[in-house]
């Protein structure tokens, strides 16, 4: 005889569980506001990890419900774990364990009570939370400021966005090395895995605005590809400022069709000859582009076919002598067709400030320390670089706020004291009266304010360094190989 089972026994079986279900997330969600409520007069009441004023807890947990990251209650929640990893970044002493010793601190001054001083908890939180919510955060916050920059702070009235690219090292991990492999003329073992960082940078405020991550060999990793995929983040109106790199038919035509103008230096292959065209002065004419031959190995014959036949364009050269007394000349291809409105002398100065990107990128990666990473797996070295964008970003508010209340450019202020003043600040106000601690930060931001950049222009430095450093010779073999000559009595 063949049993069935009662459909309805079942049914009411499956209710009963989903309805217990239910009846769990329900404490969950609710344990969890009531926690975000406790940290949040936790927070509002002391100060002790960086950046709680710009990177609220509240910012980060909307951000959490935009990217559709789910988290429970935890020791590290994630606005703890994003401090904790700021903190890290900024800090000389970037271990994990000394993040751990900092937060353990703070939980002291606000009486939470510590946790353990191992670092395995705070390095899983860090691992639980998505890359995307990192590099929202990262990307809000740039374009933000620069959405906000005074009318005085912008060119012409335009938003100005400068590209470039640059690369890091990180551990030499197996996982790092398939990710992003070393460069091919160094032998195995001996090498750093290398990543590509193609980025976007405000003009006006100086924030990354977005960047993109690739590897430095393959298919498709390339500096102009991941340039194209930035171009979600240009808008109708603003100007794209770059190097030769980007001066390309294909991409200035699609981006002028985007309603986004372009001054880039012209490459050394172009023609150029400036008895022809329309003259509009010296050095200064405009002239007709022909859409080039087909190439498949550049673009799709779909986008190729969609590309206009001609386009105009305006190029403008100058020659000028440098400090050390040589003359270059300077070439540079415009969309900014009308001289009235754009002047030679202002196409050229607009020009003059692509470096800014060098010094931002500088920045990020010398005096924050971005040059060599410490994360051991692809995903986490990702989350390390979203994290120095972010606390970069958020120094450059700071900065902000210092220029918009003394009436100074924030290009005209020095990124390294900023930093310095913040790091002072986020001690010095653990513990006081929020009364006390508002006239610290008005103090800091009359500091910020008042240490400028000098006058760079034309300056020439030798690349030569006085002092010798590095007593041990170079890596020639895998340090595996070494140790085993070593132990052989043989000289590595």
């Amino acid at each position: 005889m063949v049993a069935f089972k009662d459909g309805h026994a079942s049914s009411r079986k499956r209710r009963r569980k989903a309805a217990k279900r239910n009846a769990h997330q329900r404490k969950v969600r609710q344990r969890i506001r009531e926690q975000v409520k406790t940290t949040r007069d936790q927070v509002d009441e002391k100060k002790g990890l960086p950046f709680e004023d710009l990177l609220s807890m509240d910012r980060i947990v909307e951000t959490i419900g935009k990217v559709g990251y789910e988290f429970r209650e935890r020791i590290y929640p994630p606005w703890v774990t994003l401090w904790g990893f700021l903190s890290q970044v900024c800090s000389p002493d970037s271990s994990c364990n000394a993040v751990v010793t900092r937060i353990n601190a703070y939980r002291t001054l606000n009486g939470i009570g510590q946790c353990s001083v191992h670092a395995s908890s705070y390095s899983e939180a860090r691992q639980r939370l998505p890359e995307e919510l990192y590099a929202t955060l990262a990307r809000d916050i740039g374009r933000g400021l620069a959405a906000q920059s005074r009318g005085n702070w912008l060119w012409k009235n335009r938003h100005v966005k400068i590209v470039d690219g640059t690369t890091v090292t990180m551990p030499d991990t197996e996982a790092n090395q398939k990710a992003y492999p070393q460069s091919s003329n160094q032998k195995p073992g001996v090498g750093f895995p290398i990543m590509r960082i193609t980025a976007l940078f405000s003009l006006s405020v100086g924030t990354v605005v977005d960047a993109e991550m690739s590897a430095t060999k393959g298919k498709k990793t390339g500096e102009l590809t991941a340039f194209r995929e930035l171009w979600r983040s240009l808008d109708p109106g603003d100007i794209l400022l770059g190097d030769c790199l980007y001066d390309g038919y294909g991409d200035i035509a699609q981006l002028r069709g985007r309603g986004v103008d372009v001054v880039l230096g012209m490459k050394q292959s172009r023609a150029r000859d400036f008895r022809r065209g329309e003259q509009l002065g010296r050095g200064d004419h405009i002239v007709t582009w022909k859409k080039p031959q087909f190439d498949k190995s550049r673009m799709d014959r779909e986008t190729w076919e969609a590309l206009p036949d001609t386009m105009r364009m305006r190029e403008v050269t100058e020659t000028i002598k440098d400090a050390n007394n040589t003359y270059r000349t300077i070439t540079v291809v415009t969309s900014l067709l009308d001289p009235k409105q754009y002047s030679k002398e202002d196409i050229l100065h607009v020009f003059g400030e692509r470096w800014h990107c060098e010094v931002d990128l500088r920045s990020v990666k010398t005096v924050m320390g971005m040059e060599h990473l410490s994360c051991k797996s692809p995903e986490m070295v990702r989350k390390e670089v979203w994290t120095y964008f972010l606390a970069y970003n958020l120094i450059r508010v700071h900065m902000a706020r210092a220029a918009d209340e003394h009436d100074v450019q924030p290009r005209h202020l020095s990124f390294n004291h900023a930093r310095q003043a913040i790091g002072t600040f986020t001690l010095a106000v653990v513990g006081v009266a929020p009364e006390k601690a508002d006239e610290l930060y008005r103090q800091t931001l009359t500091s910020i304010a008042a240490h400028r950049v000098g006058n760079r222009k034309g300056r020439a430095e030798p690349r030569k360094i006085k002092r010798r450093k590095g007593k041990y010779p170079y890596m020639t073999k895998p340090r595996s190989e070494a140790q085993n000559q070593a132990e052989q009595g043989s000289a590595p």
